[in-house]
């Protein structure tokens, strides 16, 4: 069952890909999975803690698609098996179904924050697709 909190109100999306909501305790915006982490574990993370996007959805800050890990963990997840493109560094593994990733090269020729928006993922996720297969 998805756990909404009432009380997250002021929210906004910045060009990284995340989404940030207004902490009234700490007087700041901060990463919305972080502070939904937060509260779903009660307490502060830790420095050696952050919050894994599982679907790799920036935007998906669902408490079910939310995982805990610490830094040498997340280090691990994401570098496991990883091929080197020269253009960009690296390719991302595969961790949108091959439906979205269709979909992201039907939408070439919009901005990535328009193929964002209709697809649900942040520009960011599109940039990398795309530009892998150009790469």
């Amino acid at each position: 069952m998805r756990k909404v909190y009432k009380d997250i109100r002021s929210q906004m999306n910045m060009s990284n890909g995340y989404k940030y909501i207004w902490d009234a305790k700490r007087q700041k915006y901060r990463k919305a999975h972080i502070v939904i982490m937060e509260r779903h574990i009660k307490r502060a993370l830790t420095l050696n803690e952050l919050v894994h996007h599982i679907d790799g959805n920036k935007l998906n800050n669902c408490i079910e698609n939310l995982k805990l890990m610490n830094r040498a963990e997340h280090v691990s997840l994401h570098h496991a098996g990883k091929k080197h493109n020269r253009k960009i560094g690296y390719v991302p593994h595969n961790r949108l179904s091959n439906e979205i990733i269709a979909q992201i090269r039907q939408l070439r020729g919009l901005s990535y924050s328009e193929i964002a928006r209709r697809l649900g993922i942040s520009g960011m996720t599109a940039k990398r697709y795309l530009e892998v297969e150009n790469g």
